[in-house]
């Protein structure tokens, strides 16, 4: 749900950027078609701005119908009727609520797969102990309760009634080769457990750290497309000044304004991919809490020995 609901956003991005586009592109060519009309300018201008201006209208129906299909599988997700889905447009959720690196143990416990084979491993504990507990004696209590009497109608009389109360104990004389071989697989079960549970940790940490490593990878390129944006947009301000001042013609213009748009786009689709990586780190830490109360503190990541230490625990 999360992701799909990060893509509409990041596509409700593009379509703003796209549709900023148009609107100086509309202005591209009635500025064109102005100074045709007064021989400042011939008609390749035009038709350079209305190339331009076509292409990005073109751009539209494909990212309106992606963002509608986002909705479809969003609606999908929800349970409810894709067609009664419709979200308005809106802004890209933050994403500097959580510590680029190194992640606390306790997080890392929270997953799911980590916290089924813990169980696994303290319950493999306790079969251990219930097998060696079976070379003890065992002690009961038992009675008996009888009526003694020859005569019937004696039978609701006191002394009628016989009632004996005693312990009694049994020993696994016969039974030790049993008992020994039963701790025997409950002691290789515990093994497995403990083999299962490292496991669990080792690909919980990678899954982790691999998590950990794309959203860095994201957040960098994020940054460096946003410092891209910033030259673009100069190198567009620059150029149309000096096509206004007459230095340049019209295609320089173009291209300026071209090279801009893409690299927002492209600033946009590397925001949301930043985002879907952040939740793709919130679900290999487990999810399921405000990070910005539990996170508050980043650690080393743990070692599998810290993990089971603090497993056993």
């Amino acid at each position: 749900v999360a992701r799909e609901f990060v893509r509409i956003r990041g596509l409700d991005l593009e379509i703003r950027t796209v549709e900023g586009a148009i609107e100086a592109d509309r202005d591209n060519v009635a500025i064109a078609s102005s100074r045709a009309r007064a021989g400042l300018a011939d008609e390749l201008d035009v038709s350079r701005a209305q190339r331009t201006l076509d292409r990005n209208l073109a751009l539209l129906p494909e990212l309106r119908g992606q963002r509608r299909n986002a909705e479809i599988r969003l609606a999908v997700l929800l349970g409810t009727t894709p067609g009664e889905l419709s979200l308005s447009a809106g802004a890209l959720p933050r994403r500097d609520v959580i510590p680029a690196t190194g992640v606390p143990a306790d997080l890392l416990l929270r997953r799911p797969d980590v916290r089924r084979a813990e169980q696994a491993l303290i319950a493999s504990n306790a079969r251990i102990g219930a097998r060696e507990a079976e070379f003890f004696p065992r002690v009961s209590i038992s009675g008996t309760f009888a009526f003694e009497s020859t005569d019937l109608g004696n039978l609701v009389d006191a002394g009628a009634f016989g009632f004996s109360l005693g312990p009694s104990v049994s020993f696994p004389i016969f039974n030790g080769g049993r008992i020994r071989a039963q701790v025997r697989v409950a002691e290789s079960q515990q093994r497995q457990a403990v083999l299962d549970l490292q496991l669990v940790l080792i690909d919980a940490i990678a899954e982790v750290e691999s998590s950990l490593v794309l959203r860095h990878q994201a957040e960098e390129r994020a940054g460096k497309l946003n410092a891209a944006e910033q030259s673009a947009s100069d190198t567009e301000s620059l150029a149309t000044a000096r096509f206004e001042a007459g230095v340049v013609d019209f295609l320089d213009v173009t291209e300026a304004r071209t090279q801009l748009l893409e690299i927002r786009r492209d600033r946009a689709v590397a925001e949301t991919e930043a985002l879907l990586r952040l939740i793709d780190l919130y679900v290999a830490l487990g999810g399921g809490w405000d990070f910005g109360v539990v996170y508050s503190a980043a650690g080393p990541t743990p070692s599998i020995d810290q993990l089971l230490a603090e497993s056993n625990e």
